[in-house]
């Protein structure tokens, strides 16, 4: 028995008739017919190697009564989706995910704990659905605001709908931010559900959002105008002490990182970029450990400040607070960490 809310979601209704009730059908002898066939699976290359599991497994029943459903299978990830017109669209984000999947493997290789990292992705055909789904999940930002979001609560990257005649520019954006998403998502399976630091994790998820792939998975990382401008015109300002801006902005959580969301995404952007593309060049490479350090006593304590305090232990904080703004106001240090190859 259904019993309806006083004050109905139309989503939730619309899913209910068309998905449930409108295609309910008995399952006994005497029923002459069967459900409706449903072509579910829309994997391109069926002869595709795929990891199978109980994340995939569950990915496939979620959908198995839901008529308008649909799923699309690669090596390391699943689609779900709604959109019938988006097959296409689905098939080259599932390519980059496989290729950008090698690429957050070297900056935050798997811990030796975590097992099933099956990436379930879900495109919506409506906003409606989108944001209906997400319902509250989300108390520090607005899915209103999002082309996509990863919900560790789902597990899920949860895309918003693309249209077929989407203007290039703004697929284009929705494609980094998938990006930028699906660094969350992987580190949440590499990461065995452990929260790395927000300086970390969003500080490198945007550093994969500035990137482009070719056809053969060949990563270019680029700067980010939006953020480098911030950070650039904080640094020259010379109102901070440096020293304090970094040694403060390494212990901050999540809610005090989006309570001034745009200083702080401009700074852990620009920590991720100076420690992968600047610090290298640096002589004698002094902070060549920071990452692998940080990795190491995440996955050994499970507290991203324990782990924080480990990759900087042996770290002079005013002297990397001197290179990291010298790097990012001098115009040929920028300019060798832009012709950098790979990561």
């Amino acid at each position: 028995m259904l019993k309806f809310s006083a004050e109905p979601d139309s989503a939730v209704d619309k899913a209910i008739q068309s998905d449930l009730l409108g295609k309910i059908k008995t399952t006994s002898s005497f029923d002459g017919t069967r459900a409706v066939s449903v072509k579910k699976n829309r994997t391109r290359s069926t002869t595709r190697q795929v990891h199978e599991g109980p994340v995939r497994d569950r990915a496939r029943k979620s959908i198995e009564f839901m008529t308008t459903w649909w799923y699309m299978d690669t090596e390391n990830y699943i689609m779900l989706s709604n959109h019938d017109a988006a097959e296409k669209f689905a098939g080259e984000i599932l390519d980059e995910m496989e290729m950008m999947r090698t690429h957050y493997e070297v900056v935050a290789p798997k811990f030796p704990t975590a097992d099933d990292d099956i990436g379930v992705i879900r495109l919506f055909s409506d906003d409606v659905g989108y944001l209906s789904y997400l319902g509250e999940d989300f108390s520090m930002m607005d899915p209103t605001a999002t082309g996509g979001i990863f919900s560790g609560a789902r597990r899920e990257l949860v895309i918003r709908p693309v249209s077929g005649n989407m203007r290039a520019e703004r697929e284009g954006s929705i494609r980094g931010i998938i990006k930028h998403e699906g660094f969350h998502q992987y580190v949440f399976m590499a990461m065995d559900g452990i929260s790395p630091s927000a300086w970390f994790n969003e500080g490198f998820a945007s550093f994969f959002e500035n990137c482009e792939l070719d056809r053969r998975g060949a990563i270019t990382v680029m700067e980010s105008a939006y953020h480098s401008d911030i950070l650039t015109d904080l640094i020259k300002r010379g109102d901070y002490n440096w020293e304090d801006v970094l040694r403060s902005h390494l212990s901050i959580d999540y809610a005090q990182f989006y309570a001034d969301a745009k200083q702080n995404y401009a700074v852990s952007w620009g920590l991720a970029y100076y420690l992968v593309r600047g610090a290298p060049n640096e002589r004698g490479k002094p902070y060549a450990n920071v990452i692998p350090a940080y990795l190491d006593a995440l996955s050994k304590t499970g507290k991203a400040e324990l782990a924080t305090a480990a990759a900087f232990a042996d770290i002079d904080l005013k002297k990397f607070s001197d290179d990291f703004t010298s790097f990012w106001t001098t115009v040929k240090k920028r300019q060798d960490a832009k012709q950098r190859k790979g990561l």
